[in-house]
């Protein structure tokens, strides 16, 4: 029985040794978890905290923005009032601009109507152009002929001699605006003008040329419908009734 029991108590000894193995690798295994867990708890917390950062910037940058946005809304509505002013200004300008033109134009106009031109004058060497501007007139003219010496200030031939030998035209410049009408009244219809193949005729400014050239089938078709039409400057007279080259599509 005492040898039993003795037997027994031997054999438990020889176990303790590889319990207690046991129980170390237990703990260590559970130490190892544990530090594995703690490490990714490490790495979740510094994720999580840049993310925190990440965030708090970002809430920054959404402020900034936010107040960028705010004054260029600000910014907007100054701007358009700024553009109400400046489109204002810059319709004024039109309008004055469309003024102006209209009073240079009617200056150019006004300067062009001291001037008659002269055709089919044949040239001669050396001649003396004033002096045949104011031969033609007077004999177009005979009541004036004795003031036209003051009345005629400057005539010349228009542009270079022509290869083909055509005479040029003369452009008479007046001193006098009556002298130049009492001529121009008298041209119409006159014998000798008529006898020598010669002609008196307005020149144009460039704005009525362009006038009247956009004038001109509105005019011919009048005629050709019987109806009395005419040019003044840059209208034309039909029946009485003043056509504008603005009112011509």
């Amino acid at each position: 029985m005492k040898e039993a029991k003795m037997a027994a108590l031997q054999v438990e000894a020889n176990r303790w040794p590889k319990k207690r193995s046991d129980e170390r690798k237990e703990i260590q295994m559970e130490a190892t978890a544990i530090r594995e867990l703690s490490a990714k708890h490490d790495e979740s917390f510094k994720k999580i905290a840049t993310i925190e950062m990440t965030t708090e910037a970002t809430s920054k940058l959404l402020e900034n923005l936010s107040a960028t946005v705010r004054q260029l809304v600000l910014d907007v509505g100054q701007n358009k009032e700024a553009l109400k002013s400046i489109d204002g200004e810059i319709q004024s300008l039109k309008d004055e601009n469309k003024s102006l033109k209209s009073v240079l134009y009617e200056c150019r106009r006004y300067s062009w109507r001291w001037l008659l031109k002269s055709h089919g004058v044949r040239e001669k060497e050396g001649e003396d152009i004033r002096m045949v501007a104011i031969d033609i007139c007077g004999k177009v003219a005979p009541g004036i002929r004795d003031g036209l010496s003051q009345g005629v200030d400057i005539a010349h031939r228009l542009g270079p001699a022509r290869d083909d030998g055509k005479a040029r035209a003369i452009i008479i410049l007046f001193a006098f605006r009556r002298v130049r009408d009492a001529v121009w009244r008298a041209a119409r219809r006159c014998k000798f003008l008529e006898d020598n193949g010669l002609r008196l005729t307005e020149p144009l400014s460039p704005e009525d040329r362009a006038a009247r050239e956009k004038l001109w089938p509105l005019a011919k078709a009048a005629r050709d419908a019987g109806k009395k039409a005419s040019f003044r400057s840059s209208f034309a007279l039909i029946d009485g009734k003043k056509h504008f080259f603005s009112e011509v599509k």
